[in-house]
């Protein structure tokens, strides 16, 4: 049995600031952040992931101001899947597989020197390497950039925004709204959860068994907690007369300034001709639109 140790969990959550990035309307950030996801999702080269991946960190720390640990305390798990997938790529990769085959195909096309290093019973070539390292920097940089996304974008801003400036229902904000903001919730009450079972003496155990009891005695309360949220959170919709009216009226409004356009013109462009600079300078071989 082990000390019982809190914070332990975090999400994806959105954090208090003043930069030019939290200022900005949530609408065309999105479409900002959408565009520069699917343009790295085309790509299957790990240097130009590398790269985008590098501009999502510098708009993270440097222009909205937040620290390095806050991005690598939600990071780390995705970093060691990662890995993982470096390592079993590297591993799987057959160079004596047919040129149908997904990475023998793309292999030929982008000329990738062919080298082999013996790990015991375990063969890694660089072929495996190359591409292992870029669907694990696709992950990384897709994350990266929603990261920045979630970190400066209040929720309840940004679906005021949508029903705002992309007439989506207010029923369907709402519904997006509350579940996102059930998130924190949970894990709040998993930590409530926690805490009193270690009271009771329910430490946390290092075994596998130790781990499956722990699930059940924390996955019953919480659905319990959910549940009751979820009732009463209808019961005030009920009583405010919800979706009985085809508009609603908001506390706060969020307005599409002209900082906005500019700056989402201006990011988009720059974006869009890096990619044509990369493809150019030979840095962009392989494009392909699967994980």
């Amino acid at each position: 049995m082990r000390r019982v140790e809190l914070p332990r969990y975090r999400t994806f959550e959105y954090i208090e600031g003043d930069s030019f990035l939290h200022r900005l309307n949530p609408v065309p950030k999105l479409f900002a952040t959408l565009m520069i996801i699917l343009l790295g999702a085309t790509i299957l080269d790990p240097i130009p992931l590398a790269i985008f991946m590098l501009i999502g960190l510098v708009m993270i720390v440097v222009v909205a101001r937040i620290s390095i640990t806050a991005y690598l305390k939600v990071m780390s798990l995705f970093i060691l899947l990662g890995a993982s997938y470096f390592i079993f790529y590297s591993l799987i990769y057959n160079p004596s597989a047919p040129p149908a085959f997904q990475f023998g195909r793309l292999a030929k096309e982008v000329a990738i020197p062919h080298m082999e290093f013996q790990l015991g019973i375990l063969r890694v070539t660089s072929e495996g390497m190359y591409f292992g390292s870029a669907v694990a920097l696709r992950i990384l940089n897709t994350l990266t950039w929603a990261l920045m996304f979630v970190f400066t974008t209040h929720p309840k801003l940004l679906v005021i925004s949508l029903i705002r400036h992309l007439r989506l229902s207010y029923r369907i904000g709402f519904a997006i709204f509350a579940g996102y903001r059930f998130m924190p919730l949970l894990n709040s009450e998993l930590d409530s959860i926690r805490i009193a079972h270690a009271v009771r003496g329910y430490g946390e155990r290092t075994t596998l068994r130790g781990r499956l009891k722990e699930v059940m005695r924390y996955t019953i309360p919480l659905f319990a907690s959910a549940i009751r949220k979820a009732r009463r959170t209808a019961i005030a919709m009920d009583s405010k007369a919800f979706g009985a009216f085809p508009s609603r009226t908001y506390l706060s409004d969020v307005k599409l300034t002209k900082t906005d356009i500019v700056f989402s013109v201006l990011f988009l462009a720059g974006i869009i001709i890096l990619y044509q600079s990369m493809i150019a300078f030979g840095l962009i071989r392989a494009l392909i639109f699967s994980f």
